[in-house]
């Protein structure tokens, strides 16, 4: 949470929780990613700092696309 990411992570295989601290310092779930293929952001954009933090909650596998390489396409 909070870190302005460099790569677009993508779900290969396994399973993602996203999920928040609120001020009492308890866990809430915002989401589960799950589906091959599936991105795994922070949810601030793609290029702003995560508002949600990510976990591995099973082995996973992601494939990274970096931000530098992937922004240039989304501006045309």
């Amino acid at each position: 949470m909070g870190e302005q990411p460099e790569a677009l992570p993508f779900l290969a295989e396994g399973v993602l929780r996203c999920y928040v601290v609120d001020e009492n310092g308890r866990d809430i779930t915002d989401c589960f990613v799950s589906r091959p293929g599936d991105a795994a952001t922070g949810c601030g954009g793609l290029n702003a700092p995560s508002v949600v933090n990510i976990e591995a909650i099973t082995d996973c596998q992601l494939m990274f696309v970096p931000l530098a390489q992937l922004l240039p396409l989304l501006d045309h």
